[in-house]
């Protein structure tokens, strides 16, 4: 009997990957108009710190190399139009974006190493404060795109994302549990769930979501007790909290849980 011939191989990406190349203002302007998105997936905005927005900052304004930003093309049905949605550098967005809107100051030089030719002109001063030549360096400051070829399914976008991230602050198994089996009213439940401050860019991300998909509201009417326990916490990061509120949910009718685990008929069901 002849051994069968091995089929022949596929990438798991096909297409081609596209460089592109926008200034910052033009990006800024994709956003605005919603051109360019940052999925409601993705976690919350606030996890870099004034530190490193602030030397963020610094290397746009220095003209330097940052990473580039990995967007995904889809075409939205309702215009008929193409959408790019963030895969990859959703803070360095969030941070540009807060910067020229004014939301925060940059760190002064007791708290940050800034380069010796801008330390004494930025430090501690927000965007309108600054010299008119470096504002309008930091919006001419050229950020380089990746486009993914099209037509990716969205766990095959998360494992791009969480390779790229491994030397940083990788996705967690509940980040890329609720991001896969998240299109649901029950599954966005428990990320409504997890949100903490609801003043927080992530946070409003979601609860706007919530809202137009499925008419869902955050279901703790005060929050502030949940915000106090999670607040400054450094296990706060990606979905610990509704992974917390996951297991209290379980936890309160453990009696259903085995009969689900025991079930292969009830198992069988979970997809409808």
């Amino acid at each position: 009997m002849e051994n069968a011939q091995p089929s022949a191989f596929q990438p798991r990406v096909r297409g081609q990957t596209l460089p592109q190349a926008l200034n910052v203002e033009s990006l800024l302007s994709q956003l605005e108009d919603g051109t360019i998105y940052i999925p409601d997936y993705q976690r919350d905005s606030s996890e870099w710190d004034l530190a490193k927005r602030s030397l963020f900052i610094d290397s746009l304004i220095n003209n330097m190399t940052v990473p580039p930003l990995i967007v995904y093309p889809e075409i939205d049905n309702r215009t008929n139009t193409e959408r790019r949605e963030v895969v990859d550098g959703q803070q360095r967005l969030s941070t540009i974006g807060d910067f020229i809107r004014g939301n925060f100051a940059l760190a002064t030089e007791d708290e940050v190493e800034y380069a010796p030719n801008v330390g004494p002109l930025i430090q501690g001063r927000p965007f309108g404060e600054l010299p008119e030549e470096i504002k309008k360096g930091i919006k001419r400051y050229v950020l380089n795109l990746i486009v993914l070829p099209s037509n990716l399914e969205l766990g095959l976008r998360l494992e791009i994302f969480r390779r790229i991230n491994e030397a940083g602050t990788p996705l967690s198994a509940q980040d890329l549990r609720l991001a896969i089996f998240g299109q649901c009213d029950r599954v966005y439940f428990v990320r409504l769930a997890g949100v903490f401050d609801l003043s927080r860019e992530g946070a409003k991300r979601m609860t706007q979501a919530a809202y137009e998909k499925y008419g869902l509201e955050h279901p703790l009417k005060d929050a502030s007790a949940w915000k106090d326990w999670w607040a400054d916490s450094a296990h706060a990061a990606g979905q610990a909290p509704s992974e917390m509120f996951l297991y209290y949910v379980i936890s309160r009718d453990l009696q259903s849980v085995d009969r689900l685990l025991e079930s292969n008929t009830l198992q069988s069901r979970l997809g409808r």
